[in-house]
């Protein structure tokens, strides 16, 4: 008799545990490519958080970390849809003014990682003294802060020459550059190991600060799957969220499970690299995932001043909207609680022991929606990257 009398309540509660379960349940995960740009480094901690901690399969997600290299790059893999998501930064603004359907999901870099590397014993300490000297950087499209930070300082394209900059070699070690492009998360690391001073020259301290990384997707994935942009962008910056509270845990995972990356990339390496990122997001003052659309529209028109885009005609629709539909129960959820408890509820209803469960359900579901919607904002200030 009591067996029977508890039976409306222990199906209640089975029903109450789907509900509670994280993800989206019995739904089949949608399976997407994001593109990396190069291969597995801190620089992308926050994807692999976001894999590793399960945010993209409460969104629904199969998501595929593709690793980049010289020859496959995200630019290429997105317009030719064999990926659906990519990693890029200014230089895909560029693009996309200049026709590529390239739209921005999210910014997670709040500066450029690009600078110029020079020698410590060098005589180059600022643009203007790049005259006749050799400078190993990419066109201009590929480094357009690089060519913005110029252009102020009033160095035309012919005041040096322009060497080759090939992939994993340092120019400035070799003796084929005076200069050369980096990324100020590794190289600098890099030259130290090596005993050589180096002196970094980078386009902010002249006025020129562009966004850094941050996710891109395509128009047309963006039409026809606008819920799905909006959830990589939440299960995204949960990632780098986790990613930069818990630096060691994303330098363990990263030596666990790429072993094949360059031996170059070694704990230490990793730790310099999660202590420049977390000042290049700058998440201990910003929000995370903010975007200034002011602040995009002004690298277009330096874009168009420099002559390297015609106009401003398709900066409209860049931006991606940050909505979407918030989380909710998996499909399904609501209607098993209802055929757990159709048959039994008509006896207990009347009493408003069902009718309170239902409604403690409701309440729950509303309560996952709105820590999901939440879930992409800055909580507190980060500042172990300061030691």
């Amino acid at each position: 008799m009591v067996i029977r009398s508890l039976r409306p309540v222990l199906m209640a509660l089975a029903a109450f545990a789907v509900c509670a379960s994280p993800g989206r349940g019995a739904d089949k995960l949608e399976r997407v490519v994001l593109q990396l740009p190069y291969t597995h480094q801190f620089q992308f901690a926050g994807y692999y958080a976001a894999q590793a901690k399960g945010y993209f399969a409460a969104e629904g997600l199969e998501v595929e970390l593709r690793e980049g290299g010289y020859t496959r790059r995200p630019y290429s893999e997105l317009t030719a849809g064999r990926a659906e998501y990519g990693i890029g930064s200014a230089t895909y603004l560029l693009d996309r003014l200049n026709g590529a359907p390239l739209v921005l999901v999210t910014t997670v870099y709040q500066h450029s990682l690009l600078a110029l590397m020079v020698r410590a014993d060098s005589d180059i300490r600022a643009p203007e003294d790049l005259r006749g000297k050799r400078l190993a950087a990419g066109s201009s499209g590929r480094y357009p802060e690089i060519a913005a930070m110029f252009a102020a300082e009033g160095l035309p394209p012919d005041a040096y020459v322009r060497v080759e900059d090939k992939w994993d070699v340092d120019e400035i070690l070799t003796g084929a550059a005076d200069a050369q492009a980096v990324f100020i998360t590794d190289l600098p690391f890099d030259m130290q190991q090596k005993g050589v001073a180096v002196r970094l020259i980078r386009p902010a301290d002249y006025g020129v600060d562009f966004y850094g990384d941050g996710l891109f997707t395509t128009e047309t994935e963006l039409a026809r799957h606008p819920g799905r942009v909006a959830a990589m962008r939440r299960a995204v910056l949960r990632g780098w969220e986790y990613a930069l509270d818990h630096p060691e845990e994303m330098i363990d995972y990263i030596v666990t499970h790429f072993p094949g990356r360059p031996a170059k990339v070694t704990r230490e390496r990793l730790r310099y690299e999660a202590r420049q990122t977390a000042r290049q997001i700058n998440a201990d003052l910003l929000e995370l995932g903010h975007v200034n659309p002011e602040r995009w529209r002004r690298a277009a028109e330096t874009f168009v001043q420099l002559g390297m885009a015609k106009d401003l005609k398709r900066l409209q629709g860049f931006i991606a909207p940050a909505g979407g539909a918030p989380w909710r129960c998996p499909r399904g959820c609501y209607g098993a609680a209802a055929a757990c408890c159709c048959w039994p509820c008509w006896r207990c209803w009347p009493t408003g022991a069902c009718s309170a469960w239902w409604s403690a359900a409701r309440r729950s579901c509303r309560r996952r929606s709105s820590a999901s919607a939440r879930s992409s904002t800055w909580r507190r200030p980060r500042s172990w990257w300061r030691t």
